[in-house]
């Protein structure tokens, strides 16, 4: 798996800030699932969207989105740790059209398998600090 620049929500502080993703078609994309319950944007920490959806009458679902590409995944809900716990969610992830949705494999791909190249050093920094083991801890991170 190749990770992508930015992936981060890092960047060199003389350099020009990722261009953001678009949350407002995120949150659209999310009403056409479902009932949406909750909404937390992205910041300094985490470096990704949440929203909480309601699908028919009591299944509730986490999907989180990258701040800086259009990278999502579906977690478990409650939302209250570093680190997600990725499910997979074949039925929902057409809604999610021009996002990439990413599945619990590919999110649990080690680190030492993934090409690091097209990552800045400023993103290299971050990884040799926090140490993650996955692909999904680097993309969807709460470093700071």
């Amino acid at each position: 798996m190749q990770l992508p620049r930015g992936v981060t929500g890092f960047w060199h502080v003389h350099s020009p800030p990722p261009v953001p993703v678009d949350v407002r078609t995120f949150k659209t994309l999310g009403y056409s699932v479902g009932r949406v319950l909750e909404f937390r944007p992205a910041g300094v920490t985490p470096n990704f969207h949440l929203l909480v959806i309601r699908v028919g009458y009591s299944d509730d679902v986490g999907v989180i989105c990258n701040s800086t590409l259009p990278l999502l995944a579906f977690v478990t809900l409650p939302l209250d740790s570093w680190l997600p716990t990725f499910i997979d969610r074949p039925d929902l992830a057409p809604s999610f059209h021009g996002f990439d949705v990413l599945t619990t494999a590919a999110l649990s791909t080690p680190l030492s398998s993934c090409d690091l190249s097209m990552l800045t050093d400023v993103e290299h920094h971050h990884i040799r600090y926090w140490r993650p083991a996955t692909a999904g801890e680097v993309i969807f991170n709460s470093w700071d």
